[in-house]
């Protein structure tokens, strides 16, 4: 059996204070048909494909993760991918921390499904991975700071190459107006539709033909993602997190994430099953 060869380094612990916090870079190299465990992450990811094709599977749908083509993942997204007839490497890094998943989902981002980036910066990695048992409050700054320039530059090469338009105006649009908004217990698919100037039904036929996903599911995985991004944040009570995700009570936002997970908030932030 072909074994998976990688680089990975791990922090030790760490405040959770910063808006990103570094948690491990790794170097993965699959052997010809190798597959990964299935499982759901609670951090954020990004994978940069060097050399090969491999397969991700990103919200139920795989995706060819092409040589020079980048992938990420968000807070409790379905985490699966496997090389495919020749070997696969690839760069990893995963974070976490209060502003995860809004700062990607800030920069325009169409984290449904892969897209063209350019040659991997390999120094940068290399440089954070280094960077990553620091533990110090000047280091975990100085690692946040990296992370969002490396994320800055990642959206600059997106927009460049083409991948907003691939996945469309409306849906650019719409997914930056449901972070903006996402703690308004009255925002949904209509006043999204409405803020856009169109019908309920014009706005969700357009928005899943772009993005291959109904806008009330995308903006349920919004919510939910950033409901696991917060809950990571003991200074944060379940009151304060419901109301900051568009809940009138944590009791709501509890049943919404029960029904979605399977666990209670209380015990995810615990770690219980």
């Amino acid at each position: 059996m072909n074994k998976l060869h990688l680089d990975m380094y791990r922090p030790s612990d760490s405040p959770l204070c910063v808006p990103l916090g570094l948690r491990t870079v790794s170097h993965y190299r699959f052997a010809k048909k190798q597959t990964s465990a299935s499982r759901t992450i609670h951090f954020a990811q990004v994978l940069w494909s060097i050399e090969g094709t491999g397969w991700i599977r990103i919200n139920g749908t795989d995706h060819a993760l092409e040589q020079d083509h980048a992938a990420i993942y968000l807070p409790g997204m379905q985490h699966f991918y496997h090389a495919g007839d020749s070997e696969w490497e690839l760069r990893c890094l995963t974070f976490d921390g209060i502003a995860a998943a809004s700062v990607i989902q800030g920069f325009g981002i169409d984290t449904s499904r892969p897209f063209k980036a350019g040659k991997c910066p390999a120094g940068i990695f290399d440089s954070m991975a280094a960077a990553v048992g620091e533990s110090s409050a000047k280091a975990l700054r100085k690692n946040s700071a990296m992370i969002y320039s490396l994320l800055a530059d990642i959206a600059d090469r997106y927009h460049t190459h083409g991948g907003a338009e691939k996945s469309g105006a409306i849906a650019v649009e719409a997914i930056r107006l449901m972070n903006e908004n996402m703690g308004d217990a009255q925002i949904g698919i209509e006043q999204i539709a409405g803020m856009l100037g169109l019908s309920r039904f014009a706005f969700s036929k357009k928005f899943r033909e772009e993005t291959g996903t109904p806008p009330k599911a995308y903006l349920q995985e919004l919510r939910l993602q950033r409901i696991m991004s917060l809950i990571s944040q003991p200074r944060f009570t379940l009151a304060e997190i419901a109301a900051q995700t568009g809940f009138l009570s944590d009791k709501s936002m509890s049943r919404f994430f029960l029904l979605l997970t399977g666990v209670r908030p209380s015990h995810f932030r615990t770690g219980k099953s």
